[in-house]
């Protein structure tokens, strides 16, 4: 089973880089969640919102709120 994108994740893409799983605006589109693509520290980052099943090609490298 493949894992899913949650709040407070950070991914790993091989070509896109970072990406930064939020709370942010569940209600806009259910069944995805608003994430950010980590830029340097830019402000005002990219973002988009992503289907939390579809981490193929994505690495998880740290989860705020693991599973106890």
């Amino acid at each position: 089973m493949t894992d899913e994108f949650r709040p407070g994740d950070i991914w790993r893409h091989k070509q896109m880089g970072r990406l930064a799983v939020t709370d942010e605006e569940i209600e806009r589109h259910p069944g995805y969640l608003k994430c950010y693509w980590m830029m340097g520290g830019n402000p005002n980052a990219p973002y988009t919102f992503m289907d939390v099943t579809k981490t193929k090609d994505f690495t998880l490298i740290s989860r705020m709120f693991p599973d106890d």
